[in-house]
């Protein structure tokens, strides 16, 4: 079911962010509730895993 997942959306290599500036992206989203889009570095049967996406909703 993994591999199903995974080959059903094979997703293009986005460039790496340094920590500061994911940081502050993450901050802003948060402070304004909007949603993000995250790439993990990730490999599963040699593709990226899918993108995470969603809304920080506080504590």
């Amino acid at each position: 079911m993994e591999q199903q997942q995974v080959a059903a959306k094979p997703q293009p290599v986005q460039p790496g962010m340094r920590f500061s500036a994911l940081e502050a992206l993450l901050q802003r989203a948060w402070k304004q509730s909007q949603a993000v889009t995250i790439q993990p570095d990730v490999l599963a049967y040699g593709q990226y895993v899918a993108e995470i996406q969603g809304v920080h909703g506080g504590l």
